[in-house]
């Protein structure tokens, strides 16, 4: 028999390939219907079902009626194929012992490309062994070009479980970033893998473990087959996973690297396998399978090379920023050139075209900065070592002296005049009575915003200071969103052309507070992402997952259109990009790799809201937890609003407020009685403290450096005044840190927003008295 020749000669990885690509095997695939009728209780195959799946819904152990010819692994590959006849496959031969079902598992060690295919004028066959024919007739038409095992789909060429549930990632860029990390990082992944092979020839007991390891790999977990319909709405991982653990009886759990990422997912009889690898596939992560079969343990994780991978994206958007900034001052290189008198009479010439002409009121705006001070910061920018431009980009400001030996230039002295005393802008205007300019610095400082990077240019003098905005470059987050033009191939999609009406409610309500704050707030009814994505399943009926981030958008509604025309108008309205992956529609924040860093884990959202609705404020405790969340969390002005409007955390703008910062963080570091202590009316006393946190405490004061004798602390403390008797200490304070130091006593009262320093005693007591 020819056809069995053929065959056995040929390994599992040709065969499958040779059926993914060969139109009469394909033709050949009704055919295969009878060869599974052999198999009690295994439906044909479907469109949405793969042979390992079927294979998968065989009991472990069974005692077939009618066995094959060969051995079963032989047979998934002949149904791989979908060739022959399916006499050749029924002759009944008796069985002494169940037979074991498992999944074809492809040989991938040979990286060579296949064997190449002869071709003719009416046909091909495939290349044989000289001392083996094909079977008479046995002819093909012309099929693909041969593929490496590399080129081929991850469906054909790999079927275990962990490969399937932890796909390759999608981008091409992230592919590249990938393989980059994992040749600079040593003892990675790939170095243990190629590392193995070669110390196991010379190794036994190194040897074994490889093939213990190739074995736990090609392992198949048949409960992961049973199809599941979720609704999870904004969700961290660790609570979806109990819920799967309580639902399948199935062991599973987040690793504290995710367990407190959030999730939306709308899914309705989908495997579970499917499942996890979206989630997998969409985030970034990856399962990791524990315990003995056939009770297998899954974790969700996300491994150090994808950290690494997420960290450079972040570092190339922030260079990219960087690049924008420097690009946008160049624009001022030549304005430099002119004359004062030239600039106003330039200025005068752009005052009719920039109403209507967006670059000369880019231009008209420069010049005036120039005149404001620009001329004078903006040259020492342009020549910054890389060390100095390190500590810009790194957020610290950079600092120089415009006086050495307290001498100005004329020139010099002339741009600082009229920088102060140009209209143009706003700036102290030095008073004559105030004497001559003793001092000149020069300060550049770069303003990280979410919606936009500004680099700004200070000048300070003994008689005032003046700043101005130099560059700005707006970040991935305020980047024009326009799915239309992204998604245009899916526009005639089939499965996208229903009309649909949609409105989603708002979900919570925005207001202003009595608290300054650091953002413009747009006030009125908001809605987040998840609220869109479950309205959107509801009117679409499609499987959806998405990301989730404290992010409020305005309420948006859908009269009559396609579900693609909806996608598009959502996901524009809420600055998201949609595609569309295995047959689940998927929504990404553009954004993610630099909004994560900025998230506030849900389970202290909700415990300081439960504490706020059931006491009417927060507490000493919760405010000083507030108070040690990372930075990025506390710069988001998406975050403050969430806060705000979602969760009732008035206190938000009192946490965040940068004058506070250091004062929070102390308290953090106090044990909760001295936290106590300090919001007792007897104050947390100095001699309480720690050596570390007496450091801190000093600091804090503020005191000036020309002080003639050091301070002393024999009785000095800490107050936390709150209500109204901290409004008795300064105006509208939210919260008072107050520090007495020095006999006779000497107290500094500061808040997040405003201060005031050596109050005696009788000064500070007489506040209170009011």
């Amino acid at each position: 028999m020819n056809i069995l020749c053929w065959l056995q000669e040929h390994t599992p990885l040709e065969l499958a390939h040779h059926q993914a690509h060969c139109p009469y095997c394909q033709a050949r695939h009704a055919a295969a219907q009878r060869v599974f009728a052999l198999f009690e209780g295994v439906e044909a195959p479907s469109s949405t079902r793969t042979y390992d799946e079927l294979l998968l819904l065989l009991p472990r152990t069974q005692t077939p009626r009618r066995a094959l010819v060969w051995q079963l692994p032989a047979l998934g590959v002949a149904l791989a194929c979908g060739v022959g006849s399916a006499f050749y496959f029924s002759r009944p031969v008796a069985v002494k012992q169940p037979t074991k079902v498992v999944a074809l598992r492809p040989n991938l060690k040979n990286n060579s490309a296949l064997p190449a295919i002869s071709q003719r004028q009416h046909g091909v066959n495939v290349v044989m062994p000289k001392e083996t024919k094909p079977a008479t007739g046995y002819k093909h038409k012309l099929p693909r070009p041969a593929l490496t095992p590399r080129e081929m789909p991850i469906s054909i060429v790999e079927q275990d479980d962990l490969l399937y549930l932890n796909p390759p990632l999608a981008a091409p860029e992230l592919k590249q970033r990938e393989e980059a990390l994992r040749r600079s990082v040593a003892g990675g992944d790939d170095f243990i893998t190629v590392a193995l092979p070669a110390i196991a020839a010379t190794d036994k007991g190194v040897g074994t473990a490889l093939e213990a390891a190739q074995k736990e790999q090609a392992i198949v977990d048949a409960r992961l087959v049973r199809t599941m319909t979720l609704a999870i709405k904004a969700q961290p991982f660790s609570q979806l996973c109990e819920q799967l653990t309580k639902e399948t009886g199935i062991t599973f759990t987040a690793n504290p690297r995710v367990a407190d990422d959030e999730v939306t997912l709308y899914c309705t009889a989908r495997p579970l396998r499917e499942i996890m690898r979206q989630l997998a596939k969409h985030f970034g992560f990856e399962w990791r399978r524990t315990g003995q079969e056939p009770q297998f343990s899954y974790e969700l994780t996300q491994s150090l090379s994808r950290q690494l991978l997420e960290e450079s994206l972040r570092q190339q958007d922030r260079d990219a920023l960087l690049v924008k900034i420097e690009e946008e001052l160049r624009a001022f290189q030549k304005l430099l050139e002119l004359s004062p008198e030239q600039r106003k009479t330039r200025r005068e010439q752009l005052q009719e075209k920039m109403s209507k002409d967006r670059a000369a009121f880019n231009e008209y705006l420069r010049l005036g900065w120039l005149d404001q001070g620009a001329e004078t910061v903006l040259p020492k920018f342009l020549q910054l070592s890389p060390d100095e431009l390190g500590r810009i980009r790194s957020g610290q400001p950079y600092e120089w002296d415009l006086m050495p030996g307290g001498v100005i230039s004329p020139a010099l002295q002339r741009q600082v005049k009229e920088a102060f005393q140009n209209p143009f802008g706003g700036g102290e205007l030095p008073q004559r009575d105030r004497g001559p300019i003793t001092s000149l610095q020069g300060r550049l400082l770069l303003e990280k915003k979410e919606d936009a990077w500004t680099l700004r240019g200070y000048l300070q003098t003994n008689q005032g200071g003046i700043g101005l905005p130099l560059a700005t470059a707006p970040t991935l987050a305020n980047a024009a969103i326009d799915n239309a033009a992204r998604n245009k191939a899916l526009a005639k999609d089939p499965a996208l052309q229903k009309l649909v009406s949609l409105s989603i409610a708002a979900s919570c309500t925005l207001k202003h507070h009595s608290f300054p704050e650091f953002d413009e707030f747009t006030e009125g009814p908001k809605i987040i992402e998840a609220d869109a994505l479950a309205a959107l399943h509801k009117a679409t009926g499609q499987d959806i997952i998405g990301d989730q981030f404290l992010r409020l958008s305005i309420p948006v509604s859908v009269e009559k259109k396609s579900i693609f025309q909806a996608l598009c108008t959502v996901g524009d309205s809420l600055r998201l990009h949609w595609g569309k992956s295995e047959g689940w529609l998927t929504f990404r924040t553009p954004d993610y790799y630099a909004a994560r860093p900025q998230e506030i884990p849900q389970r202290l959202r909700e415990r300081w809201s439960v504490t706020k609705r059931k006491n009417g404020s927060l507490t000493i405790h919760e405010l000083a937890e507030m108070g040690s969340l990372p930075v990025a969390a506390l710069n988001s002005a998406h975050v403050a609003q969430a806060m705000i409007a979602r969760y009732g955390l008035d206190e938000w703008p009192l946490i965040r407020a940068e004058q506070a910062r250091p004062h929070w963080s102390l308290l953090n570091q106090l044990t909760p009685e001295q936290r106590e202590a300090a919001a007792s009316e007897a104050g947390l006393a100095y001699s309480a403290l720690r050596p570390k946190l007496r450091g801190a405490f000093e600091a804090l004061l503020q005191l000036p450096t020309e002080r003639p004798n050091p301070p002393t602390f024999r009785d000095s403390r800490l107050w936390v005044l709150r209500g109204a008797k901290a409004e008795k200490v300064l105006p509208n304070p939210g919260v008072v840190f107050t520090y007495r130091y020095d006999d006779p006593a000497i107290y500094n009262a500061w808040s997040p927003f405003n201060g005031i320093s050596g109050m005696h005693e009788a000064m500070y007591q007489q506040r209170f008295s009011k």
